[in-house]
């Protein structure tokens, strides 16, 4: 390599704060920079963090509470279930909690919209033309339906 490179690379060295002695190799030189520009594991998990002020106010509005009536709508268990247990596990944190159906309670916001979510299966007959066929089509519909309670 020229001189040229070499004093580029010492240049470069010093102004990183490089500690090297004077006569190392212009090869070890290059490999030594290379290694200081390349950024460790931790400097990686602390660039992909969410700001602590975006991060809060994520964490707050996921723990915003509304007034919700949650009702099932599958009509196998809606006679007998009188629970149901709602638990969302994010970057966030965590939230759990069992929650009454048909009675208005107060929830988060990341646990209703968890509820909405939830999907089961059920079939309906086939209709072909207006005629049913004696088929029967499989369904996925929301497992329960949440009602808004306006507060003032």
């Amino acid at each position: 390599m020229s001189n040229e490179v070499r004093d580029e690379l010492l240049k470069k060295a010093e102004e990183m704060g490089l500690e090297f002695p004077k006569n190392i190799p212009t090869d070890k030189l290059q490999e030594k920079i290379n290694h200081a520009e390349t950024p460790t594991i931790n400097e990686v998990k602390t660039a992909n963090k969410v700001p602590s002020d975006a991060r809060s106010k994520r964490i707050r509005s996921l723990k915003e509470t509304r007034i919700v009536t949650i009702t099932n709508r599958e009509a196998r268990e809606s006679e007998v279930l009188s629970t149901v247990k709602l638990s969302v596990h994010n970057m966030y944190g965590s939230i759990s909690k069992e929650v009454p159906l048909d009675i208005p309670v107060e929830l988060e916001t990341v646990l209703i919209e968890h509820c909405k979510s939830i999907m089961f299966t059920s079939v309906k007959p086939e209709i072909i033309d207006g005629k049913p066929t004696g088929n029967s089509i499989a369904v996925r519909r929301r497992k329960f339906s949440v009602s808004y309670e306006d507060v003032d």
